[in-house]
């Protein structure tokens, strides 16, 4: 993983709960109305995509996330046109530096969004928004809105299910290996820098089976889930 990805890693929870679940999807009650012919960037998602050792040790896959990563802005794409939205590419694969400064508080956003939703937060904060020097730098791209994708799955390799299934049969039990994994979606509205809306739901990401392995069909009914309530 590099220093990037490390970066935007760092702020990520470790997310929870079952698909469908409403308590995953916030929206912002301070939103502004949307423009009739509304724009969206999408910024580089940030995927990594491992293989589970038969010891559990996490080996990230190169091919598995550049693979997904491709897929998923493809289904984006076909996503934010079929609701008449104009999706805006970045102009890079990868965060550029100058941009680099907007994913850490981005996802301090986020987190403390969930903590809302938990009930954990400190009482006060309620609306969630990047400063405007921080949403400066896109300006060049001329879009209302910017959305954010990040993934993390770990897919067990052949040995490590062997492994598993052997053991659930010598103890007469089916073993279920429970695979940590975060899936996570923010609309930030470039206008004003506020979270229109996000949804933090981790089990949108399990219908997709590998991410790595997932064709643009399969994104698209991940979606179905992860963009809940979906405001444009």
């Amino acid at each position: 993983m590099n220093a990037k990805s490390m970066m935007f890693a760092a702020a990520v929870l470790v997310l929870g709960g079952c698909a469908g679940s409403p308590a995953t999807v916030f929206q912002s009650g301070t939103a502004m109305a949307p423009p009739l012919d509304a724009s969206v960037l999408v910024l580089p998602a940030d995927i990594v995509v491992s293989q589970v050792s038969v010891g559990g040790d996490d080996q990230p896959r190169a091919d598995w996330t550049e693979a997904a990563t491709e897929s998923l802005n493809d289904a984006l794409d076909e996503f934010f046109f079929n609701r008449g939205v104009m999706p805006v590419r970045y102009a890079s694969d990868a965060i550029a530096d100058e941009d680099l400064d907007i994913i850490r508080p981005a996802n301090i956003n986020l987190d403390a969004i969930q903590l809302a939703q938990q009930g954990d937060a400190m009482p006060g904060m309620r609306e969630y928004a990047l400063t405007p020097e921080l949403t400066r730098s896109l300006e060049e791209y001329g879009a209302d809105y910017a959305v954010f994708v990040m993934l993390r799955a770990r897919q067990a390799s052949a040995g490590r299910t062997a492994a598993r299934a052997i053991g659930g049969i010598l103890t007469n039990t089916i073993s279920i290996e429970a695979i940590p994994d975060a899936y996570r979606v923010a609309l930030f509205d470039l206008r004003d820098g506020q979270v229109v809306w996000a949804n933090m739901d981790p089990a949108a990401y399990r219908g997709l089976g590998n991410p790595g392995e997932a064709d643009t069909g399969r994104w698209l009914r991940s979606f179905e889930t992860l963009f809940r309530g979906f405001p444009l």
